[in-house]
Order: structure tokens, then sequence, then C-alpha cells
């Protein structure tokens, strides 16, 4: 099996230059993402992934337990927003993670009745190659 990840098409200038402005309005205070939306005139699909592409290089804090999203100060508040965003995405990466052994039962059961020996020889079997 291809172990590639799914990429998504790269982020225009625009969409830069409106995620540079969205991080800056989220170091001043907690916004929602109707707030941002208003504000910066995109739709909330637009919103969200921007969110999580600056999340994935600067820190922003979005708990189930506050409504909108935020970059921390460095101040004992936000610290423990902080460590509460950690637990809620671990605790998340866990439960998604737990649905892998089912599927990957099925993948050994399927590659044995096919008599293939390794992934990629499963792989090309399933693809119509020998």
């Amino acid at each position: 099996m291809d172990n590639k990840i799914y990429d998504k098409p790269k982020l225009s200038d625009r969409s830069k230059q409106i995620g540079n402005a969205i991080y800056r309005r989220l170091r001043e205070r907690r916004y929602t993402k109707e707030e941002l939306q208003d504000e910066f005139s995109v739709n909330e699909r637009i919103v969200r992934d921007l969110i999580s592409e600056i999340a994935k290089k600067r820190p922003i804090i979005s708990t189930s337990t506050q409504k909108g999203y935020k970059a921390p100060n460095f101040t004992p508040e936000d610290g423990l927003e902080v460590i509460h965003q950690i637990r809620e995405l671990e605790s998340r990466a866990a439960e998604i993670l737990s649905r892998c052994p089912p599927l990957m039962d099925y993948i050994e059961q399927y590659q044995k009745k096919l008599g293939a020996v390794t992934l990629a020889e499963f792989e090309r079997k399933l693809q119509g190659g020998e």
C-alpha cells in the first residue's frame, strides 16, 4: 500500500495573506470562525483550512471547552489552555489510531486469501498486476 499522504493544493498568495492576517488577529484575542468569516469575507471551509495550516506552524488554541481560536500569550491561563489542547489532540489521535487494528486484520486475511506474502505484493495483485 502506498503510504503517501494526500497533499492538499498549495495555498495561493491571497490565502497566505489572509492566513497571516488571521494569525495577527488571533494574537489579539479569541475569535470565532464566524467572526473571521465576516472580517475576511471568506467561507467557513477557508477559515478552517487556513487555521489548520497556521496551527501546523504556530500554536493555536481551539479546545472543546471554549468557542473560537486564539494564539496563546505567555500567561498562566494560556499555558493551561495549551496543555488542555495538547491532551485533546492526543486523545483524538489515539481514537483515530484505535480504528486501524480491524483494518489491518482485514488486510492480513485478504492477503492470505490471495496468497500474497508481502504488502507490496498484495497491493500489486489488487491493482491487477502480478
